[in-house]
């Protein structure tokens, strides 16, 4: 006996994991566009208020320090939760956290999808709970799910900072 995941629930999962995967990399750019403006132009700004009486060592290692929190940002908010790739019975449970009308019964069908040797249930039973939960998670559209809009201070910060840098580098003594 060789159980299968139905492909309903492989593609909802991959989709899932897709989407997840690519709101993770746009907030670490987010947070790594916001950590590397924010840290330097703060620098700048130190530099320009002190009008250039910073040493070169000074500021050369309030620039290293800029670098480690723009890593320790981006490590914290997009590295570290891509290098801990959820199971697909992680992915059902965070998926069924999103959607409350599959119950538990998405992850009941990716258990009783894994292969297993000593498994005591019979192929009838697994077709028949793998089938009620494809027709649940058919239903689900991951876009709504994981909507970008989970994003919006990030993005809208992103976008703040930006302009505000951008408006500092139209004065001449700063740029």
């Amino acid at each position: 006996m060789n159980p299968k995941l139905d492909p309903i629930i492989t593609r909802k999962l991959n989709d899932f994991r897709s989407r997840r995967r690519n709101l993770i990399l746009l907030r670490g750019l987010c947070s790594g566009t916001l950590s590397f403006l924010g840290t330097f132009v703060l620098i700048a700004l130190l530099d320009y208020l002190t009008q250039g009486r910073i040493s070169g060592d000074l500021r050369s290692g309030l620039s290293i320090i800029g670098y480690c929190i723009v890593l320790v940002t981006v490590w914290k908010t997009c590295i570290n939760s891509l290098l801990q790739l959820p199971s697909a019975q992680k992915l059902a449970r965070l998926l069924e956290q999103t959607s409350p009308e599959l119950k538990e019964d998405l992850l009941s069908a990716v258990e009783l999808g894994i292969s297993s040797h000593d498994s005591s249930d019979s192929d009838i039973f697994r077709n028949l709970v793998q089938k009620q939960a494809s027709t649940k998670a058919s239903k689900i559209d991951i876009k709504s799910i994981l909507p970008l809009g989970t994003l919006k201070y990030w993005l809208r910060g992103t976008v703040a900072l930006v302009v505000c840098t951008l408006a500092l580098l139209q004065i001449p003594e700063f740029g």
